[in-house]
């Protein structure tokens, strides 16, 4: 009963289990099938997840690209509101009109302090910035004034302005 197929290489009759070709193919064929089924199911994980990822990553970039965008409107209300607050500080006559000449040169700095570069390239504060410009264009300044609030018509000694006039114009009452 000597078949090359199952044939004991060691010699041992009957210790170890001998396969035929046969037995030997489907046994490996089984196997691979496993493997090509865990394979599978493996890369359908991987993509499932490959997927998940991507799209956790986009919403990760929308979410900011909107803090970015949230940012960039705080840190723009923050420079308006300085503005409009000097120009309030110098009694500037409309703030709403005289906004855009500032804004264009400013910018927020690291500490959060509002800075103004003017035509000449230097940076200063927004404060000094704008309590020069309404130094130099008292067009743009209210008139504070109190209406009324020029010569009282009596000095310190009770003296009236318009009784030396009528008395210029022989017009003085007799008390």
């Amino acid at each position: 009963m000597s078949n090359e197929n199952n044939v004991n290489p060691t010699g041992n009759n009957g210790a170890e289990k001998l396969f035929t070709q046969s037995e030997l193919d489907t046994i490996v064929k089984e196997r691979l099938e496993r493997e090509r089924k865990r394979y599978s199911a493996d890369a359908d994980a991987m993509n499932e997840l490959n997927k998940q990822m991507e799209s956790l990553q986009a919403e990760l970039s929308q979410l900011k690209e909107d803090k970015a965008a949230q940012a960039k409107q705080l840190k723009s209300e923050k420079i308006k509101n300085v503005i409009v607050n000097e120009l309030n500080k110098g009694n500037a006559v409309n703030t709403s009109s005289l906004l855009h000449i500032f804004t264009g040169g400013a910018d927020m700095a690291d500490d959060e302090s509002i800075t103004y570069t003017g035509e000449d390239g230097k940076r200063t504060l927004m404060s000094d910035a704008i309590a020069k410009w309404l130094k130099n264009n008292d067009w743009a300044v209210k008139c504070t004034q109190i209406p009324g609030s020029g010569y009282g018509g009596r000095g310190a000694s009770g003296y009236n302005r318009r009784d030396e006039l009528r008395e210029a114009f022989g017009l003085k009452r007799k008390e």
